[in-house]
Formats: structure tokens, sequence, C-alpha cells
């Protein structure tokens, strides 16, 4: 509980700030795609492009649900531990990580909405039940990087005198251990087990 009540205080506002950005820039996205009438083919390519190519999305659709569990929670994991070693380097990659989270949010929704998948019905099927577990989980990972990263310059800028980087470090690998690996463990069950079945309910 300590360690949920701290997630609340230390990080609270920065994710709060990250999730309200980020659901603008994925409604940006989409408003931008849906006036610019961007081809969807190619915003379909770049998006398999970005889960590993058409070759593993196939492959994924063949595979057992354990298996799909699996690839599901080790690249979401690897996602937001990547995202945080990364912002041990005195430069804000982790604001890379955001807006492409983000940007997709609008691109899966123009693709959904092209397609005559219905918008509605494939988010909330589809999306909703392990996106409201998953993308919290990715934005607090981005605050914690921004917790890091803060804490980098200010490391480099007092010539090592400044030694908050050590307590950052802690925090954000207890983070890390006990709030986004369970997170991503409970959206990966969702995701492989329970969504497909939901969408096979709502779409039959």
């Amino acid at each position: 509980m300590d360690v949920f009540k701290e997630t609340k205080r230390h990080y609270g506002h920065a994710w709060l700030q990250f999730l309200i950005i980020g659901i603008i820039i994925g409604i940006a996205t989409y408003v931008g795609l849906k006036v610019g009438k961007v081809d969807v083919s190619g915003i379909m390519e770049r998006l398999l492009d970005m889960l590993g190519g058409k070759e593993k999305v196939n492959e994924m659709a063949t595979q057992s649900e354990h298996q799909t569990f699996i690839d599901i929670f080790s690249n979401n994991w690897l996602v937001c531990a990547q995202v945080i070693v990364f912002a041990f380097l005195p430069l804000p990659l982790y604001l890379a990580t955001f807006a492409m989270n983000s940007a997709v949010l609008g691109m899966v929704a123009y693709i959904m909405g092209e397609t005559g998948q219905g918008i509605f019905k494939s988010f909330v099927l589809g999306i909703l039940p392990h996106g409201i577990i998953e993308l919290p989980m990715i934005f607090l990972a981005i605050a914690i990087a921004m917790k890091v990263n803060n804490a980098v310059y200010k490391w480099i800028f007092s010539g090592g005198k400044n030694h908050q980087i050590t307590i950052e470090a802690k925090k954000a690998l207890l983070q890390l251990i006990c709030v986004l690996t369970p997170g991503m463990l409970l959206a990966g069950v969702i995701e492989s087990y329970i969504t497909p079945i939901l969408l096979q309910w709502g779409y039959r």
C-alpha cells in the first residue's frame, strides 16, 4: 500500500499531465488523418512495422493464447523498462516514446473507422478492457522517466553534487517491480484471454 501512496504522491501530477496531453495527441492525430484523408493502407503498414512486420503479426494470429500473452507482456514490459533506462541519458528520449504511443491511439481509431469496424464497438470491446490498464502504466513509466531525467540534469549541472538521481533511481526500480510489472501482467492477461472473447461476442 505504501508503494501506491508513493506513486500517487510522487508521480501523480506528472502522470495526469501526460495522460491528458496523450489523449489530446491521440485525438489530434485522428482528426489530422481524417481531414487529410490519408490512405489507410499506409497507416496499417506503419503500425505493422511497429509491431514487428506482417510476418510477426501473422505469427501472433496463429499462435496459442499463452504464447500471445507472453509476447504481449514482454513487449509492453520492455517498453516501460526501456523508457526508464533511457531516461538516465541526458536526453529527453522518453518524450519520443510518449508522442509515438499517444499518436498510435489516433491511428488505430482512424483505421477502425475507415475499415468499417465501428470505432465505438471496436474501442469498447477491443481496446478499453486492457487499454484502461496498459496505457496508464505506459504513461506512469514516462512520468518516472521524466523524474529520473530531470535528476540526471541536476546531477550534471551541479557538478555531481546533487544526489537526487540516486533517490529517483531507487524509486524507479521500486515502481518497475511493484507497480508496472503487475499492471502489465494484468493488461496482458485481459488482452490475451478476455479481449478475443469480447470481440467474438460483439461481432457474431
